[in-house]
């Protein structure tokens, strides 16, 4: 343990204050605060935190996280087809016979024009924008890729151990899982500064 400038003794590997742990609320899919002496529960770190350190250590060691992907099938995917809508509106399944060497070479071009982007923020209209058009995974036309708060050990451990290696805000490289092909952007860490301090009921 080290101490800060106040003299709290501050946890080396999490920089929370002594006593203070990490939690994971099921209900609302994000880290909390606990103090096991005093039994209090925060959604924001106590006053004395290292947050830099925090921070690093959530982004290294998530409980969950939030991300958004463009996903590309190919004729080996495991569930290898794609809905679409008929002229009369009505939805069904076709087969996809997309090589995986062809999806790769699609799915790089897309990363490619959005990486071209040095706006974020263009850059991220893009990638959201493509994965309305192109993804074949669901999330594209529901939430324009957007996969929402992920729970470690939910996802297929391929597609976790990309997205955990980013640092939120980063765009990964075209990736390979049973599903198909994968560009992923993490989006964020989970708790917010501007977030309700006391927890009820945890």
């Amino acid at each position: 343990m080290t101490q800060n400038s106040d003299l709290s003794i501050i946890n080396p590997k999490n920089g929370l204050p002594e006593n203070w742990i990490i939690r994971f609320h099921e209900e609302k899919s994000r880290e909390y605060f606990y103090n096991v002496e005093t039994k209090r529960s925060t959604w924001n770190p106590p006053k004395t935190t290292d947050i830099k350190l925090l921070k690093t250590y959530l982004i290294a060691n998530p409980f969950a996280i939030r991300v958004k992907h463009i996903l590309l099938k190919h004729k080996n995917s495991r569930n290898p087809y794609r809905t679409i809508s008929d002229t009369n509106g009505e939805r069904r399944k076709v087969r996809i016979t997309l090589s995986e060497k062809t999806a790769h070479k699609k799915l790089s071009k897309i990363r490619e024009t959005i990486m071209a982007k040095n706006d974020l923020d263009e850059r991220y209209d893009l990638f959201m924008k493509y994965a309305f058009e192109k993804s074949d995974c669901s999330s594209g036309k529901h939430s324009h890729g957007d996969l929402g708060i992920c729970k470690i050990g939910d996802n297929l451990p391929a597609f976790e151990e990309v997205a955990c290696s980013l640092q939120p805000g980063d765009i990964s490289e075209v990736f390979k899982t049973v599903s198909g092909l994968h560009v992923v952007w993490r989006v964020c860490l989970l708790y917010t500064s501007d977030a309700a301090d006391e927890l009820d009921g945890v």
